[in-house]
């Protein structure tokens, strides 16, 4: 048989106590109030951005359509006129930054020494 030992609680020991173990339960409530409100949220949150992947694909393939009804383009004389000048102004601006990068690394050379 197993000892028992009995503790005397006065009224107000007691008061506060009970206090504790309500205010316990309560927070407890509130805390998985607040976990079923978070899996709600979560599960809308999934469904929306299921929907938005959904919605993007469409897009897609409706951007894809109307490419694809466009006429397609002859490379016309104007239009290689342009082309040769946006490849020479990329080529200009190639040598240009080669050259500016020569002179940035013959200043560091000079003042190395």
């Amino acid at each position: 048989m197993k000892n028992l030992i009995h503790v005397k609680i006065n009224e107000d020991e007691a008061l506060e106590a009970r206090r504790n173990l309500l205010t316990s339960e309560e927070n407890l409530l509130e805390t998985i109030k607040s976990v079923k409100k978070y899996f709600v949220l979560r599960n809308e949150e999934l469904r929306l951005k299921i929907k938005f992947q959904k919605n993007i694909k469409e897009f897609g393939s409706s951007i894809k359509k109307i490419e694809n009804s466009f006429p397609e383009m002859n490379d016309s004389p104007v239009l290689k006129k342009t082309r040769k000048v946006a490849e020479k102004q990329t080529i200009q601006d190639k040598s240009l930054e080669t050259e500016l990068n020569e002179i940035r690394d013959k200043l560091r050379a000079m003042s190395n020494r």
